[in-house]
């Protein structure tokens, strides 16, 4: 796919690295891709859209990291830098959706505020402190709430 510079679609086209990245092109991409790209692929299960650019040709997904909102919530579209669609498709994980959770998470464990003790953690062989109102340490409260590791 030939890039050419200065597309309608450039904009859509840095990479999303933080939660910030994540809201700031869900306003973005809002009524963007009817206009601007062309659907090639529809994933109804993993709610996602593949979409290439009219112009340049630039693949791009669409993600709705919000999809618990009414309709979905604002649709985020980000390129594929991958050069073949199937063998991206074939590992593909929701990149939005992860940005969204590390955000949460840390989120989440900065509410637990610090590990106070005096006792120690209730989780078999762990030496930290326990958190306030919490028998366990902030990474095995975590995980006792969330029912998977603690990212910490």
């Amino acid at each position: 796919a030939s890039h050419m510079k200065g597309c309608v679609c450039e904009f859509l086209k840095s990479p999303l690295n933080s939660f910030d990245d994540v809201l700031g092109r869900c306003k973005l991409s809002q009524n963007f891709a009817a206009q601007h790209l062309e659907k090639i692929k529809v994933i109804p299960e993993q709610w996602l859209t593949i979409w290439r650019c009219k112009i340049c040709c630039t693949l791009f997904a669409e993600e709705f990291p919000f999809s618990e909102q009414n309709g979905g919530g604002s649709p985020c579209i980000y390129a594929i830098n991958a050069p073949n669609l199937n063998i991206w498709l074939s590992s593909y994980e929701p990149l939005t959706f992860r940005i969204r959770q590390a955000h949460e998470d840390k989120l989440f464990l900065r509410s637990l505020g610090k590990e106070v003790g005096p006792e120690k953690c209730n989780h078999a062989d762990c030496a930290h402190l326990r958190i306030h109102n919490s028998v366990m340490c902030r990474c095995h409260h975590f995980e006792m709430i969330k029912a998977r590791a603690c990212p910490a």
